[in-house]
C-alpha cells in the first residue's frame, strides 16, 4: 500500500513539475515574440506614404481636334460675305473663327441689290485684302432699291463700318453709321458679333407649299446684276 501511495505523489509531482514547464515556455516565447515585433518596429526602414493620387484634367487644344490657328493681323479678314438678310442670320463669324481659326464679317442688309453689293466690296477693299469673297445668290435676283452710292451711303456705312476699326478711316465711317441707327441694340450687338444678327424669334411659315413645284422657268439675273456683278468681279 505504501508502494503505491509513494507512486501517485511521484507522478503527481511530475504532472505538476511539466505544467509548470510549459507554462513557464509559453511565457519565455511570448516575451521573446514580443520583444521581436518590438525591436523590427524600431529598426526596421519607413517606408514612405504613398502619394494622394493626382487627378488630372486635360482639355482637347485646336491642334487635338486638327484645327490650326494663327494670329490674326490685328483687323485683318480672310473672308468678306455679301449678302441680304439670308446671310447675316445665317453665317456667324465668331462661331467660323472658333472652329477653324478663319477670321470672317458678314456685311448684310435687307433687300440687298448688286449694286449695293458692288459698292460694299469697293469700300472694304480700300482696308482689306480678303483671301475669299462670298457673294449671298439672291442678290444676283434683287431687282428692289436703287443703284447709285448717294442714296444708298447711310445702308453700306451701317453694314460696312466695323471692318475700318484698325484704319484711318473708322471714325468717318463710324460717324455715318451712327448717325442712321445710333445706340440702337441691333445695329451695336451686330458690330460686336461682326456683322451677324442673332436672332431667337421663331415665326412659322403659313404660306404653303406651293413655291416649291418643280418646273421649266428659268430666272434672268436682274439688270442691276447684270451691270454691277462684272464689275464686282473685275476688282
Amino acid at each position: 500500500m505504501k508502494l503505491k501511495k509513494h507512486a501517485k505523489k511521484r507522478i503527481k509531482f511530475k504532472y505538476k513539475r511539466f505544467l509548470k514547464d510549459a507554462l513557464l515556455l509559453v511565457l519565455e516565447t511570448t516575451i521573446l515574440l514580443t520583444l521581436m515585433i518590438g525591436a523590427y518596429s524600431i529598426f526596421s526602414p519607413k517606408e514612405e506614404p504613398l502619394p494622394e493620387k493626382e487627378v488630372i484634367v486635360v482639355t482637347p487644344t485646336d491642334e487635338d481636334k486638327g484645327v490650326t490657328k494663327r494670329e490674326p493681323v490685328q483687323g485683318e479678314i480672310e473672308v468678306l460675305t455679301i449678302g441680304n438678310s439670308g446671310l447675316y442670320s445665317a453665317l456667324s463669324p465668331l462661331q467660323l473663327w472658333n472652329e477653324t481659326g478663319i477670321t470672317s464679317f458678314v456685311a448684310g442688309s435687307s433687300k440687298q441689290n448688286m449694286a449695293v453689293s458692288y459698292y460694299m466690296l469697293e469700300e472694304m477693299l480700300k482696308v482689306q485684302n480678303p483671301s475669299l469673297v462670298i457673294i449671298e445668290v439672291s442678290n444676283l435676283y434683287e431687282t428692289r432699291g436703287t443703284t447709285d452710292f448717294a442714296s444708298n451711303k447711310q445702308e453700306i456705312y451701317n453694314a460696312i463700318y466695323p471692318v475700318f476699326e484698325y484704319s484711318d478711316l473708322y471714325k468717318n465711317y463710324q460717324s455715318v453709321a451712327y448717325q442712321g441707327l445710333g445706340n440702337s441694340f441691333t445695329f451695336r450687338n451686330r458690330a460686336y458679333y461682326k456683322g451677324y444678327y442673332h436672332v431667337t424669334d421663331i415665326v412659322p411659315y403659313t404660306g404653303g407649299y406651293s413655291y416649291m413645284k418643280t418646273n421649266n422657268t428659268k430666272e434672268s439675273f436682274s439688270d442691276i446684276t447684270k451691270t454691277y456683278l462684272p464689275k464686282a468681279l473685275t476688282m
